[in-house]
């Protein structure tokens, strides 16, 4: 009697422990199976480090090229400007007091001598020595006028005015 339930007792720990002991088994095997899966896990993150590294090395690389290249392409436009600016400040009026010439003339005297002198006359009734005016010999299309520069320039703008009372 106390011999039987102690022998059921003992019997049923067994059973518990045998149960204990292959469900331990069962974990055992599932952590072996997970830290070999874990390894491998690892074994591809590094390779993928690794070849993350030589991206990261390629993309550094190719950053540091395109900042060489935007500091040269800065250095050049800086170079640009400040020759622009020397050009600007060179515009001048460089037809100011030049030779002219002209192949119509009008027969009244109305020459292009004084058409780069730097005044600007409105009216057509002044005397002649004075106007600023040049007057063709005919209404033709291939009327022209030349003036020496002296030079070699470039040009950026030309201005001519008609007169405004006029015929």
């Amino acid at each position: 009697s106390q011999a039987t339930v102690t022998n059921l007792y003992i019997q049923e720990i067994r059973t518990t422990l045998s149960s204990v002991s292959s469900r331990m088994d069962r974990l055992e095997g599932m952590i072996e199976e997970q830290s070999s899966e874990i390894v491998k896990i690892g074994q591809k993150v590094e390779e993928n480090a690794s070849e993350v590294t030589e991206k990261v090395s390629e993309v550094t690389a190719k950053v540091s090229e395109v900042t060489v290249k935007v500091s040269e392409t800065q250095s050049t436009a800086a170079t640009i400007k400040n020759r622009q600016q020397a050009w600007i400040s060179e515009i001048r009026l460089i037809s100011l007091y030049k030779m002219t010439e002209e192949n119509n003339r009008h027969s009244g005297g109305y020459d292009s001598d004084l058409a780069t002198d730097g005044q600007f006359t409105h009216d057509r009734h002044v005397d002649n020595s004075i106007r600023t005016y040049s007057h063709t010999g005919s209404t033709a299309n291939n009327n022209k006028i030349w003036i020496e520069l002296g030079g070699v320039f470039r040009i950026h703008k030309i201005k001519i005015w008609n007169l405004r009372h006029c015929c």
